[in-house]
């Protein structure tokens, strides 16, 4: 396979990978990011080292991919926040159950 198409098979699993993690987000499941990051990085930097002609032909779809990318980043900020206040309210709750232990079973 020619080193484009090594490229272009590597983009493409990127791509898939972030869309797969915002379905699973969708979902209200927890998503595994573990290795994206350094994916991305490699990806880029392999894409920077290739002649303007070649790496050009990239930039459309890196441009879609950081797109992408941020989406996934909003996507775990409002999950993020949902918890955030989910656990508040539990955290809420748990402390009205101790007091009400407290004064009415004298734990």
């Amino acid at each position: 396979m020619s080193r484009i198409g090594e490229l272009q098979l590597q983009l493409d699993s990127v791509v898939a990978t972030v869309d797969a993690a915002r379905r699973v987000l969708a979902d209200g499941r927890a998503v595994d990011l573990m290795g994206l990051e350094a994916r991305v990085a490699a990806l880029c930097d392999t894409i920077g080292a290739q002649p303007e002609r070649i790496a050009s032909r990239y930039r459309p779809r890196l441009i879609a991919l950081l797109d992408e990318v941020d989406r996934l980043r909003s996507d775990l900020e409002a999950q993020r926040a949902l918890l955030a206040r989910e656990l508040g309210t539990l955290a809420a709750r748990r402390q009205a159950i101790g007091a009400y232990a407290k004064k009415y079973l004298g734990k």
